[in-house]
């Protein structure tokens, strides 16, 4: 086994602070340190691609060999693929919400215009009942008077309604 800078050894392990080009960093310290292979697995070439690491963040040049090899396995095609799928799925997604956002509007509109005449008609509703149970009422009280003083006078009709109460 050839050693590398992820294999384990007596010296420490260096890490490296990333600026620029982590990958330039890391051929630096390999050709520096007397390896004769590339810290890539394989002893593969160097790819020339950066990675994107953020300023001043330490990375193990093992992680970085990692990484860049991961890097040459991706398909840049099918990556740029995926991407403009997902840019068409947000697109979708946004036009999709406007159109509901846009229909919630117009139903609250709608909801509010109504509300006033619901409100109305069913207050009218409610006196109409109040209204209706004060005539039944007294008509019945009138029967019952009339009843009393004309006891013959009903025999035979149906003059009770079927839904109301027996006793008010």
């Amino acid at each position: 086994m050839k050693p590398g800078p992820s294999s384990s050894s007596a010296q420490p392990r260096e890490v490296t602070t990333v600026q620029d080009d982590p990958a330039a960093s890391l051929r630096r310290r390999s050709s520096s340190s007397g390896a004769t292979t590339s810290p890539r697995v394989g002893g593969a070439p160097q790819s020339k691609s950066k990675i994107a690491t953020p300023q001043n963040i330490e990375l193990d040049p093992g992680l970085l060999a990692f990484v860049t090899d991961m890097r040459a396995l991706i398909d840049r095609g099918a990556v740029q693929q995926m991407g403009d799928i997902q840019r068409n799925i947000l697109l979708h997604t946004e036009s999709s919400g406007a159109m509901l956002r846009e229909f919630n509007d117009y139903s609250q509109q709608t909801y509010n215009h109504v509300l006033g005449d619901f409100q109305k008609n069913t207050k009218l509703l409610k006196d109409m009942k109040k209204d209706l149970d004060y005539i039944f009422k007294h008509t019945r009280m009138l029967r019952e008077k009339i009843r009393t003083k004309y006891p013959n006078s009903f025999e035979g009709l149906a003059l009770k309604r079927p839904d109301a109460p027996e006793d008010e």
